[in-house]
């Protein structure tokens, strides 16, 4: 795994036990209307390496996703 100064250490992998994603509601400036929330894939801790508090330093695999709720008609791709 790489820490925040890029150097990469060894970690170890963490079971996910429970993951709660929300969605975050967005509207652009453009009118446009959409959901995006991070879903949670995997963790690893760094093996003996600390932030400045102690705390050890975890790694995230995570997915996006993104669902369009409402676009413009005048961003809409003209049909034939």
């Amino acid at each position: 795994m790489a820490l925040p100064d890029g150097t990469m250490v060894d970690g170890t992998p963490v079971v996910i036990d429970e993951s709660t994603e929300r969605w975050s509601d967005v509207k652009l400036a453009d009118g446009t209307r959409l959901k995006i929330k991070m879903s949670v894939i995997s963790g690893v801790r760094s093996n003996g390496h600390f932030d400045a508090a102690g705390m050890p330093i975890y790694s995230f695999d995570m997915t996006p996703q993104l669902v369009l709720v409402e676009v413009p008609d005048g961003l809409k791709k003209k049909s034939k």
